[in-house]
Formats: C-alpha cells, sequence, structure tokens
C-alpha cells in the first residue's frame, strides 16, 4: 500500500473515488480508502487516500526519457486492449481518467505483460496533464478550469501515450504549452506531436483517429473495439479548417486561423470589443471569411449586443464572437477562461487562493445569463450533451438571488462542487467534505477555544444546505434577512445544526450544546410568559450537559409553546387593554359629572319618598 496527503488547496475527485473503489475489473491503480488525518508535517488536518502500490515503476519515467521502443502488438494487448475495458467501464459510470500519460502508466503483474493507469483522484480532473495529452480546446483553459471532460478525451490522451510509447520518446517534452498549442492548431495534433519520428507499423490509423482534433470525428470507444478485432474503419477526415482568406491584424500580430484569434480575443477582450465594433473587423469578416452562416451569426451579434451596456456588453460580444471562432473551445468571458464542465473547479480554486476578481465574474457569469445563453448557443449547434448544464446554471440562478446565509455565491460553490471540504474561515484547519465532519469539528473548536467566532457563517449555513436532504428553506429564512446578531437568526443557524445531527444522531456533541445553550439564553426573552420563561430558563440548562443539539433547537422552537404563549399574551394584553378603558372612563369628568346627576336624581328620589313616608304617617296617627 502507499498513502498519498492531498495538499490543502487542491481537492481531491471524492466522487471518482466512490465509483472507482467497486471497479476492481478495471485496469487501474483503485483507491482502497480515504479520509481526512491530522497531517503533522503541516500541522492541520489533509485528505489522505490509500492506494495499493502499483508492482512496477512507470512505463516512462519521465516525458524527456528515452526508452525502448515498445513493439506494435504490445501496445495493443498490453495497453490498448485492458484501457479500452477500462474506460468502457469509466464511461457506463459517468466518469473519466483524465491524468492518462505515460508516466502515469505502470507494469502490472510479475511478467509485466498489462499495463495499468496510475492515480487519477488525488487532483482535480487534468491538473497535471501537459498540453501533450489535452485536446486543442482543454489545453486553452487553465489547469484548474478544465473539467472532467469525456471519455473523448481520455482517448486523444490515450492515443498519444501510444503514440510515444512505439516510438519510445516524447518528441515535443521539451516544448512549452503555448509553442505546442500553436502547432496542434495549425498543423494539426497527430502531426505535431509525432514531429520528426516515424509512427510504428499498424498504429498509425488508430493514432491519427484517436488524436482527431474534430471531436465529431475521433474515433470512439466502439472503433477501437471493432479495429482491434479486424474491422477496418474509415480513416479519419482531414481536421476541420479554421483558417481565413486574408489575414486579421490585432495587437501587431497577423491571424489567419480564427481559433488562434479567437484565444488572443479572450487574453484581451477589451481591445477586442473596440476591433469588433470597428469598421476594419466588419470588411474583413465579408471578404476573409469563407463560411456565409459565420459572417452572419457575427453581424447579428455586433447589432444585437449594443455598446450601451458598456464593459458588460463588450464582455458579452467578445465571448460571442469568440465561440463562433472557436465553436469547440472553452468559455471565455472577461478575464475568465473555462470549459464548460470546470467553471465549478475555477470557482473553488478562486474561493481558495482568494480570488475575488474571479469570484465576481463567475457570479455575473450566473447571474446574467451569459453561461446560461453560451450552453443554450451550443445545445442548438447539435451539443445535447450541455443539456443538463443549461439546466443547472439556470437552477443556480435562483441563489444569487437571494443574498442571506445559505445563498449566494457560497450556495452556489457547494452546489458546483458536491464534495468539496467547507471553506468557513474557522474550518481552514480541519477537512470537512462530509456533513458527518461537521458537527465534530465545531465541537473540537468550542473545547479548545471556549466558543465559535461566529455562530451564523455563510460557508456552513451554505455547506449544509447543499449537503442536507430535503429542503432547509425554514431555516434559512430566519437567517436572510439578517445580520446574524438577532436571536431569530441564532435560532435558525441552531436549527440548521439540529437538522446534520439528525442524520447523525450517535454524534452527541457537548462542548458545542454548552455553548449554545449560553449563546442562546436570552432567547427565553422572547416567552411572554415569566413561567414559560422560567421553565425554558430551566430547560435550556438540563439540554446543556445533554450534547444534544436537537432538543436544544427543540426548546426554543416548540410550535405549541409558542403558539399557547402567543394566545394567553393576547388575552392578557386583551384584558389589560378592557381595564385600562374602564379606569380612563371610571376617571373622566363627563364620568364625573354623570355620577354627580346620578346622585343629585337618586337623593331627590329618596327626599321625596320620605317626605310622602312622613307625611303618610302624619295623618294616620
Amino acid at each position: 500500500m502507499f498513502v498519498r496527503i492531498c495538499e490543502p488547496s487542491i481537492f481531491p475527485r471524492v466522487e471518482a473515488m466512490v465509483q472507482l473503489k467497486n471497479l476492481r475489473e478495471a485496469y487501474t491503480v483503485i483507491p482502497e480508502d480515504w479520509g481526512p488525518i491530522y497531517w503533522p508535517p503541516l500541522g492541520r488536518t489533509s485528505f489522505a487516500i490509500v492506494f495499493r502500490r502499483p508492482s512496477n515503476v512507470p512505463v516512462m519515467p519521465t516525458l524527456k526519457t528515452k526508452i525502448q521502443k515498445v513493439d506494435t502488438d504490445t501496445v495493443i494487448k498490453s495497453l490498448l486492449i485492458p484501457a479500452l475495458k477500462t474506460l468502457t467501464l469509466f464511461e457506463r459510470r459517468k466518469i473519466t481518467h483524465r491524468a492518462i500519460r505515460p508516466d502515469n502508466v505502470f507494469e502490472s503483474g510479475i511478467d509485466g505483460k498489462i499495463f495499468i493507469f496510475g492515480d487519477c483522484v488525488s487532483v482535480p480532473p487534468a491538473w497535471g496533464q501537459s498540453t501533450i495529452f489535452e485536446t486543442i480546446e482543454s489545453s486553452m483553459a487553465p489547469a484548474m478550469a478544465r473539467g472532467k471532460g469525456t471519455i473523448a478525451d481520455d482517448i486523444y490522451a490515450l492515443g498519444a501515450t501510444m503514440l510515444f510509447l512505439g516510438i519510445g520518446c516524447c518528441p515535443v517534452g521539451g516544448k512549452n504549452d503555448k509553442d505546442l498549442l500553436r502547432a496542434k492548431i495549425e498543423k494539426g495534433s497527430f502531426t505535431a506531436l509525432l514531429g520528426d519520428e516515424v509512427v510504428p507499423g499498424g498504429l498509425r490509423e488508430p493514432i491519427r483517429g484517436m488524436l482527431s482534433d474534430d471531436p465529431s470525428d475521433r474515433w470512439t470507444l466502439d472503433d477501437l473495439v471493432q479495429w482491434t478485432h479486424g474491422t477496418l474503419r474509415r480513416s479519419a477526415r482531414p481536421i476541420r479548417d479554421f483558417k481565413t482568406d486574408r489575414p486579421f491584424k490585432f495587437r501587431e500580430i497577423e491571424f489567419r486561423n480564427t481559433r488562434m484569434l479567437a484565444a488572443s480575443f479572450g487574453r484581451r477582450w477589451k481591445e477586442a470589443a473596440i476591433e469588433i465594433r470597428g469598421k476594419e473587423f466588419t470588411t474583413w469578416t465579408q471578404r476573409g471569411l469563407t463560411d456565409a452562416n459565420l459572417v452572419d451569426n457575427i453581424a447579428t451579434a455586433v447589432e444585437t449586443v449594443g455598446a450601451s451596456d458598456g464593459e458588460l456588453g463588450d464582455a458579452r460580444l467578445v465571448s460571442k464572437i469568440c465561440s463562433y471562432f472557436d465553436p469547440e473551445g472553452p468559455l471565455r468571458f472577461r478575464e475568465l477562461v473555462v470549459m464548460p464542465d470546470g467553471i465549478g473547479y475555477a470557482l473553488a480554486n478562486a474561493v481558495e487562493q482568494g480570488n475575488k476578481p474571479v469570484i465576481a465574474i463567475v457570479t455575473e457569469l450566473i447571474q446574467k445569463s451569459i453561461a446560461f445563453e453560451w450552453f443554450e448557443e451550443k445545445i442548438l449547434y447539435g451539443r445535447t450533451d450541455l443539456t443538463l448544464e443549461a439546466k443547472n446554471f439556470k437552477r443556480l440562478q435562483q441563489f444569487l438571488r437571494h443574498s442571506g446565509p445559505g445563498y449566494g455565491i457560497e450556495r452556489v460553490l457547494y452546489e458546483m462542487n458536491p464534495f468539496l471540504p467547507c471553506r468557513s474561515e474557522m474550518l481552514k484547519t480541519a477537512y470537512v467534505y462530509s456533513l458527518r465532519d461537521l458537527l465534530p469539528a465545531l465541537d473540537e473548536i468550542v473545547a479548545k477555544t471556549g466558543q465559535l467566532p461566529i455562530l451564523v457563517d455563510r460557508h456552513i449555513a451554505a455547506f449544509i444546505a447543499s449537503r442536507i436532504g430535503g429542503s432547509a428553506e425554514s431555516q434559512l429564512s430566519a437567517l436572510e434577512h439578517s445580520t446574524g446578531a438577532s436571536v431569530s437568526a441564532k435560532i435558525g443557524m441552531t436549527g440548521l445544526l439540529a437538522r446534520v445531527q439528525k442524520e447523525y444522531p450517535t454524534q452527541l456533541v457537548p462542548h458545542l450544546t454548552a455553548w449554545l445553550a449560553d449563546e442562546l439564553a436570552s432567547a427565553a426573552t422572547r416567552f411572554h410568559s415569566r413561567s414559560a420563561r422560567k421553565k425554558v430558563e430551566s430547560l435550556l440548562d438540563q439540554a446543556a450537559t445533554t450534547g444534544n443539539v436537537m432538543e436544544l433547537h427543540h426548546i426554543l422552537s416548540n410550535r405549541n409553546a409558542i403558539k399557547k404563549d402567543e394566545r394567553d399574551s393576547k388575552q392578557a394584553k386583551r384584558e389589560y387593554n378592557e381595564a385600562v378603558r374602564e379606569i380612563k372612563r371610571l376617571e373622566s369628568s363627563e364620568f364625573q359629572e354623570e355620577v354627580k346627576r346620578t346622585g343629585w336624581r337618586i337623593a331627590a328620589t329618596i327626599s321625596v319618598g320620605i317626605s310622602l313616608l312622613t307625611t303618610i304617617a302624619v295623618f294616620t296617627w
């Protein structure tokens, strides 16, 4: 066995680990177990993954190492056929490898007759991949923003790996990424990677098909299976031509390829917006582009995306034009360049690095429907695989319409990264990637420091809301219009923690509960009845020692007790108001005058009565 300790700022692919653990028939290094551990060298909790160690060293120790050429039969039997079985299993589980390269392929077994893939889960997808093994479109995006991709990306990397093993070296191992990307765009990946070498006999056709730069023409798993069975497939078509009839000059550089121009526009979008709205660009599109539909789309975009929207309008326009020039390329918006399924990874990296400009761009990308419109346009042109992504971005918009804890960009962060650890400042030295770990981590903080720095924490609220089963709207509504200092907000946050404990009822957190009980002591004043307040205070004191957050929350949010208290309070108020009115009436001057007049009438009546009785008595006698 061996263990990999993940760097704190680079998050592993837990979702892929879950799938791989039971995929024993796959020819790849399998994660046996994983989870947070305390790592003394860093003085903090880090994520650890246990693997079974491959029996041999990598087939090619480094990309600059020359090895003995691997013969065609061995490449096919020992690498290609096991790889096809593995990638087929991956495709069924909707996962990708994204780390296929010669220095991550190992000989397996005593005789080394089978090659297996190495680790693909300890870093984000394609994080460690060189441009050599990435498609043109993926290479244009930063490593953290490439996304998990598709099996087509793995087929491309497998094709490059087969090529280098077959020729015994990597001819482009010393090239920088920028020059290599340009060479791929201008010459095609197959020619750019091959250099002056010769493809071993029998491998040219499949490798050329696997390295096709047109995703629709790249060989699929079925094509490769048929080829290994002896069924020949048609040769790959020539790569799609992105060349222009006339060059376009931008920043003193002449571009004769729309993909390269799109990449340059994306990097300098403010200058690009000025150029795109200029007459020279319009003239060039009409004379330099042969695709009439492309020319029409560009003209429509320039007309409809108004300059009156300021920077946002310019950024939208450049994003659209780049998308037209490079249909398979990444989404380019402002300073952000990202593959469709890499936005979540890019956001996670920005949050970790404290990169506020990128966080703001991703927020705008979702809030202003820019990402949704980008996906919708791609879907219209046949990218049906992006339909689910488009719906997801529409859903994410809803979270940005609320500003309270549990919503906002924090909620988007955790929704887009289902296994991302909670990024709350108070949990920085812990590694809470599951709700199971949250309460013990908070309890430990209180045990060490005597308190939590803050009870209502935006990251913790969003983390719980995105991970908890069912809706947490009732708890979040108490937080939305509050700074977190109000009693109702604190009770709402306690309710979220209680929901977590309900998921893991055996987790008792005595330190956290005692602190919460003290923090929420003022909540007893919510009750109007003195006896009810005393009862609540007594129950809080009892619950403080139990470690049961659910009981604590139940005491403070008992609807029956609250309703009864409200009914009694209203009844008392009515009786009090009636008494006040009666006292005022009795003390009023009008009442006093009326009483006097009534007294006089009564006195007069009594006097007359006495006179009559006296008169009768005199005459009777």
